[in-house]
């Protein structure tokens, strides 16, 4: 009997969410998305009188979908679907393709061609159903056709219809997404950037992108192992990843922000807000914003338990007998650089963990977290970044130390672990108090280093004579061999700067 194997993904789902910098408008739209194959699909099909069972619904999850179908229903869902998103949600863009297959059982092979298919599609723009004349009113912000909104009763504004939906969705719709993390105390989560970091003077955040390793490997060997129906393997496998997944970010929540937030609470009744807001939270992936100081202890602690989550959740799963891994990016910024700026460089500083832990072992990857603080208020490729804040070639050093191996066996020869960076740390915060202040004679000649290597090489040895300990602690005799070799291409990586960061995100 003919079948139809119907998928369908949002494309561009990262410039529909991060279009903005107001948080109550990404909240907003990572909403959308994360609603829009669940409730929003279910009010489509009422709309067009279809009804799809569970037993048709392979995968769905935020910004995907697959369905087996007959003929009829899988020509409607193709028809008008994409036309009820665009109407709906100008600026998210739907692919869609259609696989025809006669087999009882679907194979993994109907399964590949369908991603192929999606893949070509995602290459191939559609036509904005709002395109607007040149004298319509335009949204300031976005350039997009702009309406009127009001806004409480003696203020009205004009928005574009995307924008609109976004705000209509942090403010009237079931949050979905925060519910996973407190069903009970959704008001807590904030909407405004300044919410978030609240209590904290410096206005400094952190957006932490997080992704699993060789899961699309893990998944080619679980349907070349098994025979039969790939839909329900495929199924299964999804349900426990999201599963293990939102476990993990939930005991790192649970952990970090809500111990933070309580504590805090005790001494200033006024913090309302926990200091932490998730953006995209499905299958292996996981972006949130967090307050800066919390983000790299959320980040520890996610990537250790979705480790034991995916070994508890999967056991030996249809021949997958290993723990999943996963790898993180933190971007550090201020409450006013643009955040889709800072999404980026998170998911940049993940590939580039990614890249390191592949180097250790292709098929399972350790976990590992990257992280960078950007101190400009303009925007630049990563590797600039680094190369003028990180990297002294006169002197020979790298301050570009990570990515951080999760656990100490294994990282690979030449890195450091979240143990190494987080013993230096302490010992950084033992010796805070003292009172000639080692840790911003630290500071102070770091930044010699940068204009004048003899003054740098001076402050160095009286840190030695006078701060014996703080000295010793810190081995910063690697430091002082370092100067003293002089060579511009004997670059040596050093973990002083990252620790003084997270340090200072503390203090």
């Amino acid at each position: 009997m003919k079948k139809i194997l119907y998928g369908a993904s949002v494309q561009g789902i990262q410039s529909f969410i991060f279009k903005t910098n107001k948080l109550r408008e990404i909240a907003g739209a990572s909403q959308i998305v994360d609603a829009l194959f669940e409730e929003e699909f279910d009010t489509f099909q009422r709309g067009i009188n279809l009804t799809i069972s569970e037993d048709d619904i392979i995968m769905r999850a935020a910004g995907s979908i697959k369905l087996r179908l007959d003929e009829d229903n899988a020509k409607k869902i193709f028809k008008y679907f994409p036309k009820f998103v665009a109407s709906k949600y100008p600026g998210l863009e739907l692919s869609q393709a259609i696989v025809v297959f006669e087999d009882e059982d679907l194979t993994n092979d109907t399964l590949d061609e369908l991603e192929s298919k999606l893949r070509i599609k995602r290459n191939m723009p559609e036509m904005p159903v709002e395109s607007g004349f040149m004298a319509l009113k335009r949204d300031r912000r976005t350039g997009g056709v702009a309406y009127p909104h009001n806004k409480g009763s003696n203020e009205q504004k004009y928005i574009d219809k995307a924008s609109w939906e976004k705000e209509d969705a942090i403010e009237n719709k079931s949050d979905k997404l925060t519910e996973k993390f407190s069903q009970n105390n959704i008001a807590r989560f904030p909407k405004d950037f300044s919410d978030l970091t609240a209590g904290k003077e410096s206005g400094w955040m952190a957006v932490v992108h997080a992704d699993g390793n060789s899961l699309g490997n893990k998944m080619q060997n679980l349907f070349k192992k098994n025979t039969g129906d790939a839909s329900e393997q495929l199924k299964e496998f999804s349900k426990k990843l999201n599963k293990a997944t939102e476990t993990a970010a939930n005991n790192a929540f649970d952990e970090v922000v809500l111990n933070a937030y309580m504590a805090e609470k005790k001494n200033n009744t006024k913090i309302e807000h926990y200091p932490f807001r998730p953006i995209i939270l499905g299958g292996d992936d996981l972006t949130v914003v967090i307050r800066a100081d919390l983000a790299w202890e959320f980040t520890r602690i996610f990537l250790e338990q979705f480790e034991d989550e995916t070994e508890k959740t999967f056991g030996n799963f249809n021949g997958i007998n290993s723990k999943l891994t996963a790898c993180a990016g933190i971007a550090y910024i201020k409450e006013k650089y643009p955040f889709h700026y800072g999404v980026n460089l998170a998911e940049e500083l993940a590939k580039r963990a990614k890249k390191a832990s592949k180097a250790v072992s292709k098929d399972n990857p350790p976990s590992s977290v990257q992280f960078y603080k950007v101190q400009s208020s303009f925007t630049e490729k990563l590797e600039d970044m680094q190369e003028r804040t990180h990297r002294i070639r006169s002197v020979g050093i790298d301050f570009n130390a990570g990515p951080y191996f999760i656990h100490e066996s294994e990282k690979n020869e030449g890195y450091y672990s979240v143990e190494d960076l987080n013993n230096i740390i302490k010992k950084l915060g033992k010796n805070t108090n003292e009172k000639d202040k080692p840790v911003s004679k630290l500071r102070s000649l770091i930044s010699e280093l940068y204009e004048n290597k003899s003054t740098a090489k001076f402050m160095l040895n009286r840190m030695e004579s006078i701060n014996k300990t703080f000295y010793k602690d810190l081995n910063l005799s690697n430091l002082s061999k370092q100067l003293k070799l002089d060579k511009e291409n004997n670059i040596n990586k050093s973990i002083i700067m990252d620790a003084l960061h997270l340090h200072g995100f503390k203090a």
